[in-house]
């Protein structure tokens, strides 16, 4: 079955672009304005939505925004003609975007984005985790990537008393952390320089696609911002100062989507394990002693999370 893709101008030559392009390998429905791809996602289950920013009435944020409510398994992507800094933090914090594009795009470049997009909206998903509320007795933690001690101390201040704050303050210092402690989310500064924090964040996302990732900067640059958004999937970006009831609700948001995200791909796991095991009665002890191990207290940081249910975590993280 072919992917279902929306997409979301206010220029006919766009929608007509869109259709040459992806008319053989999708199916395609287009709107020229927000009200319009709504009232279609009422009644269509796309895939992968993707939206100009620039619109009369609807901007491509609060279509996003509105589509991440409405249907939160279309993955969103938001197209512009204009480099707008307040709408690409918007685009992130509200539409928690997948990818952002500047027009006039590159064809395969558009192709090859949409394409993933709808692949990784297309991966089933696991079976619903087991019920049990996000506050559980397993203790978060949190890494900040940072020299201001000022941030460190607001941090520690609006974390629950179950989470541990760990502090560090160079990228490489931060890979060794998360390879030997399992981090819930990693809140990165910019001021250690922006090719610094792009591979970090790159890194990080590569390695580790579970860790939810916050960047927060007194410097905010639309292209270090979206060159953040397209290779990291960074989870919020923050301008300083962060008030402390900014940075609180951000923070409780992240790590209820990591735990989230870690319980139902340990349910996804388990039942993994429970159907080999069933198809094999010889290995079926085996297999349930690796369901176990995956579900179970980490023994190397966030490694346990690399390998099958990478794929999966990332389909989570697109949502």
């Amino acid at each position: 079955m072919k992917p279902k893709i929306l997409f979301v101008d206010d220029e006919e030559r766009v929608l007509k672009a869109m259709q040459r392009l992806f008319a053989r390998d999708c199916e395609v429905e287009v709107a020229n304005n927000g009200y319009d791809a709504l009232e279609l996602q009422r009644s269509h289950d796309f895939d992968v939505i993707v939206c100009d920013q620039l619109m009369p009435e609807m901007t491509g944020v609060e279509v996003l925004r509105a589509t991440r409510k409405q249907s939160p398994r279309t993955i969103r992507i938001l197209l512009t003609g204009q480099a707008d800094l307040v709408a690409a933090i918007q685009a992130v914090n509200e539409g928690e975007i997948y990818r952002y594009i500047n027009k006039p795009w590159d064809n395969q470049e558009l192709i090859t984005t949409v394409l993933e997009a709808a692949r990784l909206s297309r991966i089933p998903p696991a079976p619903p985790a087991e019920e049990k509320p996000l506050e559980s007795s397993i203790p978060h933690h949190i890494l900040l990537v940072d020299q201001d001690a000022e941030l460190a101390g607001m941090v520690d201040a609006v974390i629950p008393d179950k989470v541990t704050l760990h502090t560090v303050d160079s990228p490489e210092r931060a890979l060794e952390m998360v390879g030997q402690q399992e981090i819930a989310t990693v809140i990165i500064d910019t001021a250690m320089g922006g090719d610094a924090t792009t591979q970090l964040v790159f890194d990080l996302h590569q390695k580790y696609p579970q860790i939810i990732i916050i960047v927060v900067t007194y410097r905010a640059d639309i292209s270090h911002l979206v060159e953040l958004i397209n290779s990291g999937r960074i989870y919020r970006f923050l301008p300083k100062p962060v008030r402390l009831s900014i940075l609180q609700p951000n923070i409780a948001s992240a790590l209820a989507k990591y735990e989230r995200i870690t319980q139902m791909a340990e349910q996804h796991a388990k039942m993994e394990a429970e159907s080999a095991a069933s198809e094999n009665d010889e290995a079926q002890t085996d297999t349930h002693a690796r369901a176990t191990n995956s579900a179970g207290p980490n023994k190397h940081g966030n490694n346990r999370w690399r390998g099958r249910l990478s794929g999966w975590i990332e389909r989570l993280r697109a949502r």
